[in-house]
């Protein structure tokens, strides 16, 4: 995890949602960032520029949208987050259910986990900053990537979390919705960010992908979920 360099051709880095708003990457000014890589088309990109709040799918839809493995992944996601969400939740508590902890991934506190579950391909854990004053040190990010077989779509999600808010396609190519299920503790909260595959990001050398980059809908696959811890204190307005 890192922090955003410098507009408009900077390597991509995910934003702090407790200590910036999301730069938007508006269909207005696509042509105008493809200017960092000449000669590269651009694939459509979403043309929302306001956060949708999706309601929960009904118990049958989301029963369909999980098969019987997805069932279990989905009833472990559920636990995970609620594991994540009490205070005072340790390393020990993540690296029991996940996977210990292995390489540092950068950042002051950046662990990969070296995951057990068949069905994650990769788990990534990190802490708030010490200048972050009041949670100091707690536990931060627990980011999930699910392997291509496991991946539940959005509304399996919904079946378990909630109503999701789907956010407008970010200045990478970011394609993401979040969901806020209520929380027990009295202290803390957990926001669960659903993020799909990336669309054509004009700062990456990477080939852009094929088709066109649509919106997220219930029915895409989710590659990765990130848990994010939000202390309640500064979080009592929110989307």
């Amino acid at each position: 995890m890192s922090l955003p360099a410098a507009f408009p051709c900077a390597p991509a880095a995910p934003l702090r949602a407790l200590r910036a708003p999301a730069i938007l990457l508006g269909p207005l000014v696509a042509s105008a960032l493809a200017a960092c890589t000449p000669g590269r088309s651009v694939p459509p990109i979403p043309a929302s520029s306001t956060s949708a709040v999706v309601a929960a799918p009904s118990a049958s839809a989301a029963a369909a949208e999980a098969s019987p493995s997805h069932g279990t992944v989905l009833a472990t996601l559920d636990e995970w987050r609620r594991m994540f969400e009490r205070e005072g939740v340790s390393v020990e508590d993540v690296t029991t259910r996940v996977g210990s902890l292995g390489r540092k991934a950068g950042g002051p506190w950046v662990f990969e986990l070296n995951t057990r579950a068949a069905w994650l391909e990769r788990a990534q854990l990190s802490r708030y900053a010490e200048s972050d004053a009041g949670w100091s040190n707690a536990l931060y990010l627990l980011e999930l990537h699910f392997r291509p077989e496991a991946r539940p779509t959005l509304d399996a999600l919904g079946g378990v979390f909630g109503a999701y808010h789907v956010v407008p396609a970010g200045l990478h190519g970011e394609r993401s919705a979040t969901f806020y299920p209520p929380s027990s503790d009295p202290a803390w909260s957990v926001a669960v960010i659903a993020a799909g595959s990336r669309c054509y990001d004009p700062h990456s050398h990477d080939p852009p992908p094929p088709g066109p980059c649509l919106p997220l809908d219930g029915r895409t696959p989710i590659e990765t979920i990130t848990f994010r811890r939000d202390p309640k204190a500064a979080t009592s307005a929110r989307p």
